[in-house]
């Protein structure tokens, strides 16, 4: 089996060579395809932020593959792509819909300048509690204070091995530090009020570490509105970012319609269409989205999108840095264009 760099080198070389004979005629090009970003960055902003790198697409790497659709594709908004799906038919050849999920400041800084210059429409989907706000999500915090509990030898002391002995779930292996992505998958499978109560208490023990916000805000309703009026329509992330599969009915309901009310007072738009938080979805909650009034959800899962798709479970390809990163280092358009055209 080959790993690593290896994997990288043999991927991009295969994608090198499919994409020789023109992206345009490579098998599934003209497919429909829904991307998923989250993040736009600069290099330095990437590299300074507590955010995934598979969440993170570098500003320039954006920049051409915006350039590629606008010259190559059909840019559709998502409404209209999933209209065409719902009404049995394809859209037409080479359809691409651009969505971003939470709701990051920097969509609007980063992103919106390149959509607007080439004409894209796109999607935000608001974790609506979040808009305007400077504190951030659960991961980011995580891998902050995991940081910083290295930083300051925690683990070592006898405060340091009670908190990991009572890490919620299955955050830590032998070293409690040491693997903090694994530590960051685990807490996404915790309970959440414990996992809360757990990273309290981990600040407290830090001394309550000031994390630098900078470049971990969100969009503010105003910068949504500006959004809308340039074809960045807004979408429900739901309020909390919340996994939706772990939530009662009462609380399910709460996050699909309240989300779906608020962002509708602050723009005066029909908002129709939802992003499942970590693209967490089942047929509970699919039916709670129909009843809260979306006819479109979005997911994660890897599928190609026909007439037969679910409106309420499309899915999405992931748009990120380490995805489409060559062996040099570098963003690799053949790799876009072949993960565009679902060959890998």
């Amino acid at each position: 089996m080959l790993h690593g760099g290896l994997k990288r080198l043999v991927k991009w070389g295969l994608c090198r060579a499919a994409t020789a004979v023109g992206a345009d005629r490579l098998p599934g090009a003209g497919r429909p395809v829904i991307l998923m970003y989250h993040r736009v960055l600069t290099p330095d902003e990437a590299q300074n932020c507590h955010s995934s790198p598979y969440i993170v697409t570098l500003a320039d790497s954006f920049a051409a593959q915006m350039a590629f659709l606008a010259a190559r594709r059909r840019p559709m908004p998502l409404d209209e792509l999933a209209r065409h799906l719902a009404e049995g038919r394809m859209p037409p050849p080479g359809t691409v819909a651009v969505t971003f999920d939470d709701g990051w400041e920097d969509t609007h800084r980063h992103a919106l300048p390149v959509l607007t210059r080439h004409g894209i429409p796109a999607t935000v989907f608001l974790t609506v509690d979040f808009v305007g706000a400077r504190r951030v999500f659960f991961p980011e915090r995580l891998r902050f204070l995991l940081g910083e509990a290295e930083k300051q030898g925690l683990w070592t002391s006898p405060r340091g091995r009670d908190l990991a002995g009572r890490a919620p779930g299955a955050m830590f292996g032998p070293g409690p530090g040491r693997d903090v992505e694994r530590a960051v998958r685990a807490a996404w499978e915790a309970d959440g009020t414990a996992r809360e109560a757990w990273l309290a208490d981990l600040d407290v023990a830090l001394g309550h570490p000031e994390m630098d916000a900078a470049g971990h805000g969100f969009v503010t309703w105003d910068q949504v509105r500006e959004m809308a009026r340039a074809g960045v329509a807004p979408g429900s992330h739901g309020l909390s970012h919340a996994r939706m599969t772990t939530l009662a009915d009462d609380d399910l309901a709460r996050e699909l319609v309240l989300s779906r009310d608020r962002i509708a007072a602050e723009t005066g738009l029909d908002v129709t269409a939802l992003a499942y938080p970590k693209g967490d979805h089942d047929a509970r909650v699919r039916a709670a989205a129909r009843d809260a009034g979306y006819v479109t959800g979005c997911a994660v899962t890897r599928a190609r999108l026909g007439p037969d798709a679910d409106p309420l479970a499309l899915p999405r390809v992931n748009v990120c840095e380490p995805r489409f990163k060559s062996p040099m280092g570098r963003f690799s358009p053949a790799m876009f264009q072949a993960a565009l055209a679902g060959l890998f």
